[in-house]
Order: structure tokens, then C-alpha cells, then sequence
């Protein structure tokens, strides 16, 4: 039997989805792990960088992100010419 989570994927997707709003200014590149563990911390949340890497559910969302926002940039670029 493996170990209890100490934080629900919830509770750390909701930590990545407000980090990118607010520190991470809707750049994917700054969605980084110790990023996210400072930010956590900030939010008085115990997370650590590891936690937010070996969660399923956080690296789904991280990559939705990407996606969204590479999906954006090429619209951005579509329309410039």
C-alpha cells in the first residue's frame, strides 16, 4: 500500500491554474515545478516540486496549457499577415 498524498491533485492543478493566470502571465514556459513549489508555499500549501511533477493529473493540465497557448500564438501569427 503506497502512502497517503499529503495534497489532492485538485488542490494542485488549482495551484498551477492560478500560478499561470497570476506569476506566470499565461506563459507556459514559466510553468516550472520549483516555480510552482514557491508559489504553493506562498499560499501556505506544503506542496513540494516532486509532488507537483509525479502528479497525473498536474502534468495533464500543464500540457493542456501548452497546448492552448501554442494554439494561440499560431492564430496570433495567422492573422499578422
Amino acid at each position: 500500500m503506497g502512502r497517503p498524498k499529503k495534497n489532492s491533485s485538485q488542490d494542485l492543478v488549482m495551484i498551477v491554474d492560478e500560478f499561470y493566470e497570476t506569476e506566470g502571465y499565461g506563459d507556459p514556459r514559466r510553468l516550472k515545478f520549483s516555480n510552482l513549489e514557491a508559489f504553493a508555499k506562498g499560499k501556505g500549501m506544503t506542496a513540494k516540486a516532486y509532488d507537483f511533477k509525479r502528479d497525473e493529473s498536474v502534468r495533464k493540465r500543464i500540457e493542456e496549457l501548452s497546448e492552448m497557448a501554442e494554439l494561440v500564438n499560431e492564430s496570433e501569427q495567422a492573422l499578422g499577415y
